[in-house]
């Protein structure tokens, strides 16, 4: 192999390892305390750091020590759901229904009661 083919082959992995390194990015930790994507995305619970009643990225909420009048409202009415890339809270639509559910209502994806029993 003459000296040209070898520049052009040694050329050829190095704009493979520079584009391998530019293109390549790790996903970083989430930094913003409220950020997300998608519903999956939030909590809500006791903020890891203050233990204050906290709504926002699950990595930041601890789940396990409840905050059930800010989490689901006085009314059992809110529902955390990831709105324009925020952790919010949202209100449910009341179940407009004329039955009774012995054991409560279903809810949707949305974690709102929908008027189906359990």
């Amino acid at each position: 192999m003459g000296n040209g083919k070898i520049a052009i082959v040694l050329f050829v992995i190095a704009c493979i390892v520079i584009a391998g390194i530019v293109f390549y990015s790790p996903q970083e930790p989430v930094q913003d305390e409220t950020y997300c994507e998608q519903d999956i995305d939030c909590a809500c619970g006791r903020n890891i750091d203050t233990g204050a009643c906290f709504r926002g990225n699950k990595d930041f909420v601890d789940t396990t020590n409840p905050c059930p009048d800010f989490c689901s409202g006085f009314t059992g009415d809110l529902v955390t759901k990831c709105v324009e890339n925020t952790c919010t809270a949202v209100v449910c639509p009341e179940v407009m229904c004329e039955m009774f559910c012995k054991d409560g209502f279903v809810t949707d994806d949305s974690g709102c009661e929908i008027c189906e029993c359990k």
